[in-house]
């Protein structure tokens, strides 16, 4: 994208009623599904993408974004992120290509609290960064993502593990291509949103021991009225919800990639009886632990 190919126009704030589109996705930008959804099929009206971080790598074409009020246009190539709670819409011009993925904020934070990757900054606000032609690393990340969208559409054995191991390197590119770009969105980080960040990443420490939210509150200098506030705000669900949604995913996590019973990883989450793990999973999840493994066994 040229210097003055972009440009941005402030409107007014986009409708609060912005539809909610839950769970981690990948598709190609130049699949076309009839209106009114947008030219590449999807939404563009305002939406949000709760506890969640969107990555819309633009490799040709002209692509259009609105994002908490604030309009972009401009060519390709563009990367634009987009953390979980920033209402948002984006077309392209019919004859655009790349890719969009959603990927959840809870993979973010494990990068950074257990990896030490300094990635954080996604999460913070939306960017928008035009890489020069040829930029390796948006190569590295359109390649990632196309193979993400491949294992995702195309399941076979192991799918679960490469599709991980993807959208990680998926995080990590897109990492890399806004530290080194200019971002072109002038936005701000945000004291709510830096609430909501600390409180995850205090879960994603301590949610195998901490289970009330009280058991936070403290820490991060707020009271529960405001950390659930935030919590809704940019994961769609209270500070509970939050902490069990972390579980879940762990339960999930372990049932996938391990072959312990579901009552050994009842009780290593916490559960002092399996009744009460079970009940929890099929609350969160609609389905049993058996169930859930079956289903992911065929994949």
């Amino acid at each position: 994208m040229g210097d003055d190919s972009t440009s941005a126009v402030m409107l007014r704030s986009m409708d609060p009623r912005a539809l909610v589109v839950a769970g981690e996705s990948i598709f190609p930008l130049g699949e076309h599904i009839a209106p009114p959804q947008g030219t590449d099929g999807r939404h563009r009206e305002p939406h949000v993408h709760p506890d969640m971080v969107q990555v819309l790598l633009a490799t040709s074409g002209a692509c259009f974004c609105e994002i908490d009020g604030l309009r972009l246009a401009g060519r390709a190539p563009m990367l634009i992120t987009i953390p979980g709670g920033g209402v948002h819409g984006f077309e392209t011009d019919g004859a655009s290509t790349g890719w969009a993925a959603t990927i959840a904020h809870a993979r973010v934070l494990d990068l950074v609290v257990n990896r030490n990757l300094d990635i954080g900054f996604l999460l913070r606000r939306a960017y928008v960064v035009a890489p020069p032609t040829g930029d390796r690393e948006a190569q590295a990340l359109e390649r990632a993502m196309r193979a993400l969208c491949e294992e995702a559409h195309e399941p076979r054995e192991g799918s679960a593990l490469a599709m991980e191991a993807l959208r990680h390197l998926v995080l990590l590119h897109a990492s890399r291509v806004v530290r080194a770009g200019q971002d072109l969105s002038g936005g701000e980080e945000e004291g709510e949103r830096e609430i909501f960040l600390a409180f995850r990443a205090m879960v994603e420490q301590r949610f195998l021991e901490l289970r009330r939210v009280s058991d936070y509150v403290g820490a991060l200098g707020c009271n529960q009225t405001r950390l659930n506030r935030a919590c809704q705000r940019f994961a769609g669900q209270t500070a509970k919800g939050v902490i069990l949604e972390r579980l879940a995913e762990e339960a999930q996590r372990r049932l996938i990639f391990t072959r312990a019973s579901a009552t050994k990883i009842g009780y290593a989450l916490g559960f002092v009886e399996p009744s009460y793990f079970l009940r929890f999973f099929r609350k969160r999840t609609g389905m049993t632990p058996a169930q859930y493994r079956a289903r992911q066994a065929v994949r």
